[in-house]
């Protein structure tokens, strides 16, 4: 397999955590979410981001950008990430390289949150999740 001439980011997702395992392969723990309770704010929450980039034809390494908004844009929080530009060659199988990025998030409000992950000059991929505060209720007695 060829190839192509730009390299790009194949899939993102969110997980609690993650870890980049010998031989590339990742370990993640609550993946895939559109949805996080928290016991009140403001707090923090561990959040992974896990991604592969499709290297193409490029040479040495790349940035990996992540964005964060906030609720109605009340804050952002940014990350680059080198992502190694020597993925390993096989025949028929296109260059790759798997990249996990940890950060322990500030929740100062409920709402939506969203986060743009992608290269430079690219359309990031867009995931969106809800952060809630959660809900108690005592039994009358």
């Amino acid at each position: 397999m060829e190839p192509s001439d730009t390299a790009r980011l194949d899939y993102a997702l969110l997980a609690e955590s993650a870890r980049l395992e010998p031989g590339g392969t990742v370990s993640l723990w609550g993946g895939s979410f559109s949805r996080i309770v928290v016991p009140g704010f403001p707090t923090q929450v561990p959040l992974a981001i896990v991604g592969r980039v499709l290297l193409g034809s490029q040479e040495g390494p790349l940035t990996l950008q992540i964005k964060i908004n906030g609720p109605d844009d009340l804050y952002r929080v940014t990350l680059d990430t080198e992502v190694g530009g020597s993925g390993e060659q096989m025949e028929g199988v296109e260059p790759a390289a798997t990249v996990v990025a940890s950060v322990l998030l500030p929740i100062p409000v409920e709402g939506l949150y969203v986060l743009e992950a992608g290269l430079p000059d690219r359309d990031p991929k867009v995931m969106k999740f809800r952060v809630i505060g959660a809900t108690v209720s005592f039994p009358d007695g």
